[in-house]
């Protein structure tokens, strides 16, 4: 009995192990842009080769709130991101983005950024 018991224990250890895994595995989500703004001033994230579409002005968020969710689609296929803070104007980095990936962007002060694409 003490066997089955550890035995039920190890797999349902792997099988919650394996379920985080998989969500953490992948820190983006097809067509989405999320864009966590942990700056203290506001930032966008352009598209120029979509006639200069852009997420807007992302504020920065409070106490580790949540981030901003862009949808942006479209075939398999990379395309430029620039991301920038708002005001004054200062570009911080572009990315190659692709909608059938998506993509995760943290913004933090000095033009300090990670991406995960």
């Amino acid at each position: 009995m003490n066997k089955m018991l550890n035995a039920g224990a190890v797999i349902g250890a792997v099988a919650l192990c394996a379920a985080f895994a998989s969500g953490m595995s992948s820190a983006t989500v097809h067509g989405r842009l999320e864009i966590c703004n942990d700056s203290s001033r506001f930032v966008e994230v352009r598209f120029p080769e979509r006639d200069g579409f852009s997420s807007g002005a992302i504020a920065p968020r409070r106490w580790n709130g949540p981030c901003k969710s862009v949808f942006v689609t479209g075939p398999n296929a990379w395309e430029e991101a620039a991301v920038s803070y708002v005001s004054p104007p200062q570009h911080i980095l572009s990315f190659g983005y692709n909608p059938t990936r998506g993509a995760a962007i943290f913004v933090g002060n000095g033009g300090y950024i990670r991406i995960y694409n």
